[in-house]
């Protein structure tokens, strides 16, 4: 994965039959964070922030260790899924060189320890705490 390389990350919770958090928050390679708070947030609209190159590796990374790219639109590197209607669940999208690959992956259905750490990286690195 090129350090140069455009790219832009989004991370999108939605909604749930409870009171699950909804937001949206994008990272992009010139550093700029930017999110939107949709419901059971503490920041409802627009926000933003910035990270650092350190931060942009640690997302890189994870991507890499979390087999990103290999994985099919529901997170699988198999070919096996299950449908799951309730719980909390969330949405990577990465997109480079004007190519969006997105994953949709639900948190109590489809365990995955490597998807599951790259969404805790991402929420890390955005620094979404100050606004959940």
């Amino acid at each position: 994965m090129n350090p140069n390389e455009d790219m832009r990350i989004e991370l999108e919770r939605t909604a749930c039959h409870d009171t699950c958090p909804q937001y949206r928050v994008t990272i992009n390679s010139d550093h700029t964070v930017r999110w939107h708070g949709i419901a059971n947030v503490k920041t409802i609209g627009d926000a933003h922030g910035t990270i650092d190159d350190r931060q942009l590796d640690k997302i890189r990374i994870s991507l890499v260790l979390a087999h990103f790219d290999e994985r099919d639109e529901f997170g699988d590197l198999h070919g096996s899924w299950f449908h799951c209607d309730d719980g909390p669940h969330f949405k990577i999208t990465v997109i480079r060189r004007g190519v969006a690959h997105s994953i949709v992956h639900h948190l109590h259905c489809n365990p995955d320890d490597g998807l599951d750490q790259l969404e805790t990286t991402l929420d890390e690195v955005a620094g979404t705490a100050a606004w959940k």
